[in-house]
């Protein structure tokens, strides 16, 4: 219910109360990553890398498997110069893929075949 309220306001341009409201929504579910996920994207958009970082890291504590989580700490990592780190991220979120959920929010929106490769799709970027 408050990351719903949250994308709500986010998608509407009030993001300091939808900053407000991820951060009530993590306070509620202290198991879930999505809302210092959300938090770190917004952070990272702003270019508060260390803050972004903070946020994506909780996130990976929360969560290991959490595809989303490893992104935002790559990209974080990165706009605070830590390279090394990023690569180290963005490995972890490679390696677990399969269970992103903006790669199911999109396999979602494209539809049932999107998760599909078809053959003559196979080897072309």
């Amino acid at each position: 219910m408050q990351m719903r309220l949250a994308n709500a306001l986010s998608d509407t341009g009030r993001d300091d109360e939808a900053m407000a409201a991820w951060e009530r929504a993590a306070e509620l579910a202290p198991e879930d990553a999505e809302p210092l996920v959300a938090i770190a994207r917004v952070r990272i958009d702003d270019k508060e890398y260390e803050a972004a970082a903070d946020a994506a890291e909780q996130a990976v504590e929360r969560d290991r498997r959490s595809v989303d989580a490893h992104l935002a700490l790559g990209e974080a990592r990165a706009g605070l110069g830590d390279y090394q780190g990023a690569v180290q991220a963005l490995r972890a979120a490679r390696s677990g893929w399969p269970n992103s959920e903006s790669r199911r929010r999109s396999a979602r929106s494209a539809g049932p075949s999107a998760s599909r490769v078809r053959p003559w799709a196979r080897g072309r970027a």
